[in-house]
């Protein structure tokens, strides 16, 4: 179930590390009828109460649309996408040459068939392949090399699909530039 009353608070201090709180809320679903309307109820209470204090990550996987997304439309209903970052994930999972000209689209922030603006903050593309981790290696040093693993995976994609490593450069790909359009909200 979801709890309406407790919450798990995990504190992290760093020097390379933003001040912020950071709320992972569940994802929307719809079924059972009981968690959808919890889940519902908690976004309701943090895009009411805490609307000025937050900022809101939209998790979109790359084979979506923005439109068809359960998210993106109560961000929308609740007037939020000037808080919200939009969230490309799994690129990595694209097959279809058909596919990329989606996540262009949806990355370049305009309005267009299938997509919904986040002005200002716009989206961010990133990959999801986990890689294990290695003898002796620290978790940390795993999440160096998960992220330098996604910068080549980008600049890979160059390759096949123009102008995806550009995408790295421009800070519109990479957990990376998540962190940095996090830190600059």
């Amino acid at each position: 179930g979801v709890s309406l009353d407790r919450e798990i608070r995990v504190s992290l201090f760093s020097p390379s590390l933003p001040p912020m709180n950071l709320l992972d809320l569940p994802g929307i679903v719809e079924n059972p009828a009981d968690v959808a309307e919890h889940t519902r109820e908690l976004i309701r209470r943090y895009s009411t109460d805490r609307r000025d204090l937050s900022m809101f990550l939209v998790i979109i996987e790359a084979t979506s649309s923005a439109r068809n997304s359960t998210a993106m439309s109560v961000v929308t209903e609740r007037g939020l996408t000037d808080r919200c970052i939009g969230v490309i994930t799994k690129c990595d999972k694209l097959t279809n040459e058909e596919e990329w000209p989606k996540v262009d689209q949806q990355l370049s922030n305009e309005t267009a068939e299938g997509t919904i603006p986040l002005v200002p903050h716009g989206y961010v593309a990133t990959m999801n392949k986990a890689l294990k981790l290695r003898e002796g290696e620290t978790c940390h040093a795993r999440l160096i090399r998960q992220a330098q693993e996604e910068v080549r995976w980008f600049r890979d994609e160059e390759q096949a699909h123009d102008g995806y490593g550009s995408m790295v450069d421009a800070d519109l790909a990479t957990t990376e530039a998540l962190t940095a359009k996090l830190n600059h909200m």
